[in-house]
């Protein structure tokens, strides 16, 4: 064991870089007076980086003549708090990602890049004694105001929330009103949703009730903006913070309550870099913080609801819906036999022209953009594939192009088949495009709106589509899950889910959890007023047991059902998993770190964390680029987070290893 030496002061600093450490500096004496949570600027091999100091030493196993002096301390006083710090590091160890890189995503870009922060911080504003509301709230039924009164009751001290509320049952109501009575107290409390461009009219009942500060954090921002945001919430000025999942790093020092809305939602997983949960990362901040956190959801994730079940949450349910809506009756439309104009049931038809008629408006939902999936041979069976990936190209027809949507690579469409020379060339399958086409010929007099990835690239397009869906300007409405998420459509009556059967027999396991979600939510956007809604599902499979079950009893005994089946199937949440996918240009060489990897695993831990391959992703190739993957589950958390000490131990001093890109993913939202 290396002898410890008293040496000059020592600071361990976090750097971005892709290693699982901390590195010493020597303090220079020059008056600098470095502290926890300080920026700095450090020679790193022939470079200079940005790091932040996550500890003060007097000693290091490094031998002090190999140990280089910091360059300048770049903060006046902590740019990272010890809350956000002691977050940081747990995050670190949770996800197994270096805390250098966790700390990067946590700071806006420019104090990243070493950028003073200014001498003068924004004016902090806890005056009590004036009202926080612009406009009192609504009155409360019963339900609202048990839940409101017993999230109140547990500020000051750790409490996770499971607020469970059907769609249009004032789950909203309940955050402005809880937020209310955390802000008289003089607390900080930070919203998070989703994605903020879906979610305008949530931001406008914000502003619209509060006469203070309201700051946003979310990606749309310009990076000057930002930083003056971030400034604000760090200052304690911006007494409510709402942004998406990178705002759950934001320094809040008078932090109170947190609320996670739409808890269940797949963008809160973060898909590349350090993959956390941002709802995952909020209930750990609201534990270290000893605050209450309210997850919000109509449709909670199982693992939500397990820990229900397990007394780790406490629910809270909202079963009324609020005003005069109603809930929405569900009709399954079976089309096995059925004439269908490309993709959709001549009876959803007539049916939407009857609310054409009458000036009432509907929504199609199919989660899959442009205007085929594929496009074949009708003589020989070719389909264009995408020269760079395992993958076919989607066909788009305005303009018209052929896409991959997982490399983006763009190609013309061909005239004729490449294989025989065909020139019989057939869309087959369906996209929201398909179905705006068809619907623009059978309502020609009608504008229709179509919501997706590729009608929204525009900055303020999605906001200019919802002012427009509110104005009813747009009679039929056709999108992806972008529409799902959160609006308020009084006038929709009639709602058409176009093809459920995906999601019933895909080889992920979570697929019927994530088609149950989509179908409520989306179902939940019908007969928000007082007008009555319909939701026709389109399906060739209508007495499949998982959706009978959701449409007959409900999500809650949907979501027990496939409980069930999880705990049978040894699959989360009654088990832990995790995988690393790697990827590169030699698939060999990927196969041979990966197996050589699962042989650093201990036979202890083997006996207790099963490791499933090295295989081929699902999508071996993407984008010229090849990917294999490790799957580990294991009943025993701890058991898991060994078995992945050990593997990443192996992959960052693995000479191979170090030249490949790989990543870890704990409690992945997909196996894909």
């Amino acid at each position: 064991m290396t002898e410890l030496i008293d040496y000059p002061p020592i600071v361990k600093v976090a750097l971005d870089v892709p290693l699982r450490r901390l590195f010493d500096y020597i303090v220079p004496t020059e008056g600098l007076a470095p502290q926890q949570g300080m920026r700095v600027r450090v020679p790193f091999g022939e470079q200079t980086k940005i790091g932040v100091i996550a500890s003060c030493n007097q000693q290091s196993d490094v031998p002090i003549h190999k140990l280089k002096p910091l360059m300048t301390i770049l903060d006046n006083k902590p740019c990272v708090s010890e809350a956000i710090l002691r977050l940081c590091q747990w995050a670190a160890d949770y996800y197994h990602a270096p805390l250098g890189t966790v700390l990067a995503g946590a700071l806006p870009k420019r104090l990243r890049l070493g950028e003073s922060l200014p001498d003068e911080m924004p004016l902090t504003m806890h005056d009590t004694s004036r009202s926080v509301l612009r406009v009192p709230g609504h009155d409360l039924n019963a339900e609202q105001k048990i839940a409101v009164d017993t999230i109140i009751a547990s500020l000051g001290h750790f409490k996770a929330f499971a607020l469970d509320g059907i769609t249009g049952s004032g789950k909203t109501e309940v955050y402005l009103q809880a937020i209310t009575r955390a802000l008289a107290q003089g607390l900080q409390v930070l919203v998070l949703v989703p994605e903020i461009g879906l979610t305008p009219q949530m931001i406008a009942r914000f502003t619209d009730r509060f006469a203070i500060p309201i700051t946003l954090l979310h990606s749309r921002l310009t990076e000057k903006q930002r930083l003056a945001h971030w400034l604000l919430a760090a200052s304690g000025a911006a007494r409510i913070v709402i942004g998406t999942r990178s705002s759950v790093w934001a320094v809040m020092p008078h932090l109170g309550l947190i609320i996670v809305d739409e808890a269940h939602d797949s963008s809160y997983k973060q898909q590349d870099g350090v993959q956390y949960s941002a709802r995952d990362v909020a209930v750990q901040r609201a534990y270290q913080a000893n605050i209450p956190v309210v997850l919000g959801s109509a449709t909670h994730s199982l693992e939500t609801l397990y820990n229900v079940s397990e007394n780790r949450f406490e629910a809270l349910s909202l079963r009324e819906r609020a005003g005069d809506a109603r809930l929405g009756r569900f009709r399954v439309l079976d089309i096995r036999n059925e004439r269908l104009e490309e993709g959709i049931s001549t009876r959803l038809i007539k049916e939407i022209a009857t609310r054409v008629e009458k000036g009432e408006q509907t929504l199609l939902f199919l989660n899959r953009r442009g205007f085929s999936p594929i496009l074949i041979c009708h003589h020989c069976g070719w389909v264009v594939p995408c020269p760079h990936c395992d993958s076919y190209m989607t066909l788009h027809l305005s303009p018209e192009r052929l896409h991959c949507h997982h490399c983006n690579t763009v190609r013309k469409k061909p005239r004729q088949c490449l294989n025989c020379q065909s020139d019989v060339l057939m869309p087959v399958g369906l996209g929201t495009e398909r179905i705006e086409s068809v619907l623009n010929k059978a309502f020609p007099n009608t504008e229709i709106a179509r919501i997706d990835k590729d009608t929204t690239r525009k900055k303020g397009s999605m906001e200019a589509y919802l002012q427009a869906i509110e104005d009813t300007r747009y009679l039929i409405l056709v999108g992806t899950q972008m529409l799902a998420k959160g609006h308020h459509f009084p006038n929709v009556t009639l709602v058409g889910i176009i093809d459920a059967d995906s999601g019933l027999f895909s080889s992920e396991f979570r697929a019927t959890e994530h088609l149950a979600q989509l179908i409520v939510q989306v179902a939940g956007r019908a007969g928000r007023a007082e007008k009555a809604g319909e939701i026709w599902i389109q399906t060739r499979h209508p007495e499949h047991p998982l959706l009978d079950i959701l449409l007959e009893k409900g999500y809650h005994a949907f979501a027990q059902y496939v409980l069930t089946e999880r705990k049978q199937a040894q699959l989360p949440p009654y088990t832990y998993m995790a995988m690393i996918r790697i990827q590169g240009r030699k698939a060999d060489v990927l196969q041979a770190v990966l197996t050589e990897a699962k042989q650093t695993v201990s036979p202890e831990n083997l006996r207790a964390v099963r490791c499933l391959g090295p295989a081929p992703s699902p999508m071996e190739k993407r984008d010229k680029v090849y990917h294999y993957q490790l799957l580990l589950w294991s009943y025993q958390r701890s058991a898991l987070h060994d078995a992945l000490n050990q593997l990443t131990h192996f992959l960052s001093h693995n000479k191979s290893a170090r030249t490949l890109r790989w990543s870890v993913d704990v409690d992945p939202y997909d196996t894909f």
